[in-house]
């Protein structure tokens, strides 16, 4: 059976994508049980950095948000699963999340998706 849980994180491909996001954020998480506890875990890691603590928080909500739309858009639109345009979508939200707050986060939009992966090292 198809529930919530399995949909945004037990599924491989998804769980997949949430290590590939968490990774070029310089951060190795550990599966849970249920998104409750995965939303726990994520708002607890801490940094130092504010931004990179922010971008982690959006990281979050574009994840869930994009693995969301992929799945409706299989089940009502027949589209296909692709995992690199999924990731690349995720990032793109999250930088254009983050051009809305007040912090003056000096790179393109363009640039961070390109190299979100130094999202670490340019917010440390």
């Amino acid at each position: 059976m198809e529930d919530i849980d399995h949909i945004l994180i037990s599924c491989s491909v998804s769980w997949a994508i949430w290590e590939d996001i968490a990774a070029d954020m310089g951060v190795q998480i550990v599966i849970q049980d249920n998104i409750r506890d995965l939303y726990t875990s994520w708002i607890n890691r801490r940094f130092t950095n504010r931004t990179r603590r922010k971008l982690w928080l959006a990281s979050f909500f574009s994840t869930m948000w994009s693995l969301w739309m992929q799945r409706n858009g299989i089940l009502f639109k027949q589209q296909t699963m692709d995992v690199k345009s999924l990731c690349h979508i995720i990032k793109w939200r999250v930088v254009t999340w983050s051009k809305t707050w007040e912090e003056n986060i000096p790179y393109s939009a363009d640039l961070l998706v390109q190299n979100f992966q130094s999202i670490p090292m340019l917010f440390n």
